[in-house]
């Protein structure tokens, strides 16, 4: 699980790590993989995650299952990326996607902002995963899409 600390109101400024925010994964539902993002997500945080996903991943191909992502992105706060940091955000995915694929059945994104849900959908489309992703507003939506994907 890839979590920082969190403010409480009597706390000071935040550090660094905690203005990085943080990345929830969670397994109690295998082969459903539950990830929260948290906050604004730095690559550094980023790269533990994929890393994490990478290793569950390889634990589902070795048990011969397949996952299913159920990726909430509601909390996330990311700030708009400069050139050179979304170019090393997708080489750090890029770099993760073979060992993730290897154990993914599907991956649903959830985001109840219509606007951001729109941008999440083309963004998906041109950053191709050899995986199916789908956005919906609700995890309800999300986990029966997932549920009909493992019945395919």
């Amino acid at each position: 699980m890839i979590v920082t600390a969190e403010r409480t109101p009597a706390s000071p400024a935040p550090t660094i790590e905690e203005r990085a925010g943080r990345i929830d994964i969670r397994s109690e539902d295998w082969p459903l993989i539950r990830v929260d993002y948290h906050g604004d997500i730095s690559l550094e945080v980023l790269r533990e995650a994929a890393q994490r996903y990478a290793e569950l991943a390889e634990q589902a191909c070795a048990q011969d299952e397949r996952l299913r992502w159920l990726v909430n992105l509601d909390d996330f706060k990311g700030r708009p990326l400069d050139a050179v940091k979304r170019r090393r955000a997708a080489e750090i995915l890029a770099a993760y996607a073979p060992r993730i694929a290897s154990g993914t059945l599907a991956e649903a994104r959830v985001v109840e902002s219509k606007l951001v849900r729109g941008i999440l959908t083309a963004v998906t489309w041109i950053a191709r995963q050899p995986w199916p992703i789908q956005v919906f507003a609700t995890e309800h939506d999300a986990e029966a899409w997932l549920r009909d994907q493992a019945q395919c």
